[in-house]
């Protein structure tokens, strides 16, 4: 949207200033995309990125729509063709939930819930991907996204370490609270973010793409990278997620095969220093095992393992085979996915694992949307490593990781996540507009 999608005519002096307002807001809502459950200063209106690309969306819409002709009409019919594949997904996600909400026992959530997962998936991934180039630069843009995260990690260590109340001041529904004035008690801490599974998720995508930018990045350029992995790396550790450490690791793993041989080496340096830390902050910083990703994931294979989320997990996971056997087909509703209050129908916790929570909520329609959304994003997120964007290997690695901790978590719909999905189909734009510029330069001083 900005001025227009794709358009590269001279706005007038008011669209400027409008356009640039856009700009400001859209970026305001990358800054702030990871505080996922931000208490606004107004009330419960929504979180604070949501406010800010709402705003950036609506005004974007106005200028376009002020200055609308059939070349821009034309732009955008182009634009959302190139985002078909993932609207295809929003759109069997939504017709799931509208034939689970006719049967629903509460239709009216589960409504607001189909209609949440339209304008995520039809609207708001396809609209990020096709105009972050019009309002900032794909580059700009992830810069703000790990600088976000950056700062809730800073924030998490200040809460813990100097006593600061972010998470409880920023936080409409805070989890795992801890006695911030004895950090001996802490077991787990969500910081800003408001859970601790959560912090998981926003660490281990900053680490990710911090780890990308050392990999890839100027030798003289690498301090800011590695700061940032130094703080994404311990909060994930604070978050005590055995998903976050485990998407980490492996999709570490998937950017040690993405490296070129000098990325390869400093990876495998940057890993041994890891593990060291680990080692260390085990061994002697003496964090108990509750907070401990890498012991509570040895513990959760043992045979007699004593975490009760983990057996609570394995009961929902045998009522779930209860009720698709009884209607695998139409599902339930979708009226508390994503949260853990139990489904008015079914009464019991929807399993933390988003492709069987999509089948039982939305039946087979939202489970067909789910597994194609994740096909499509590792489908174009392979075709822009092979494009050869240098933020793109970092990008696929993060999507590789928030899809594994998918299989363990619920909340399909976390923009904080499927941004870095949209910033990697966005550089398959970016490079199809750098190739036809190149092409028409040409052909001008050819003529």
């Amino acid at each position: 949207m900005g001025e227009s999608l794709l358009d590269t005519t001279i706005p007038t002096e008011a669209g400027s200033a409008q356009s640039w307002l856009a700009r400001a807001l859209f970026a305001g809502g990358i800054l702030t995309i990871g505080l996922d459950q931000y208490r606004p200063l107004l009330g419960s209106v929504g979180n604070l990125a949501d406010l800010l690309f709402g705003a950036a969306f609506i005004l974007g819409a106005c200028v376009w729509f002020a200055q609308v002709d059939s070349r821009r009409l034309s732009n955008l019919l182009h634009g959302i063709r190139r985002s078909e594949a993932l609207i295809w997904g929003g759109v069997l996600l939504t017709a799931g939930g509208a034939i689970a909400s006719l049967g629903s026992a509460a239709p009216s959530p589960s409504w607001r819930v189909t209609l949440k997962y339209f304008t995520m998936f039809c609207l708001w991934l396809p609209w990020v991907t096709v105009t972050v180039e019009q309002y900032l630069s794909v580059t700009s843009a992830l810069v703000l996204y790990v600088g976000g995260f950056c700062l809730i990690a800073l924030g998490t260590f200040s809460d813990l370490f100097l006593g600061t109340r972010f998470g409880v001041r920023l936080v409409s529904t805070p989890g795992y609270e801890v006695n911030l004035d004895n950090l001996s008690e802490a077991v787990r801490y969500g910081g800003p973010t408001g859970h601790p599974n959560t912090l998981g998720y926003v660490s281990a995508i900053g680490f990710l793409l911090c780890l990308s930018a050392v990999v890839g990045g100027n030798r003289r350029r690498l301090l800011a990278p590695l700061l940032g992995l130094l703080a994404c790396g311990g909060t994930v550790l604070i978050s005590g997620s055995r998903a976050a450490f485990l998407g980490v690791v492996v999709a570490g793993l998937v950017l040690l095969g993405l490296s070129k041989p000098v990325g390869r080496r400093r990876l495998l340096l940057v890993g041994a220093a890891c593990l060291c830390a680990l080692w260390i902050g085990s061994s002697f910083v003496g964090y108990r095992s509750a907070a401990n990703p890498v012991e509570r994931l040895l513990e959760s294979v043992q045979p007699h393992r004593s975490f009760e989320a983990d057996w609570q997990r394995a009961r929902d996971l045998l009522l779930v085979k209860r009720l698709l056997s009884h209607d695998p087909v139409t599902g339930y509703g979708m009226e508390d996915i994503g949260t853990g209050a139990p489904p008015t129908k079914v009464g019991f916790n929807l399993p933390h694992f988003i492709v069987l929570q999509s089948w039982v909520a939305g039946g087979v329609l939202a489970l067909l949307g789910t597994l194609w959304l994740y096909a499509v994003t590792l489908r174009l997120g392979w075709t822009a490593v092979r494009e050869g964007h240098s933020i793109a290997p970092g990008l696929f690695a993060a999507c590789v990781a928030f899809m594994l901790m998918d299989m363990v978590h619920p909340g399909l719909d976390q923009r904080f996540k499927w941004f870095a999905a949209a910033l990697m189909i966005a550089t398959l734009h970016s490079s199809g507009r750098s190739s036809r510029s190149a092409q028409t330069l040409v052909s001008v001083v050819q003529e």
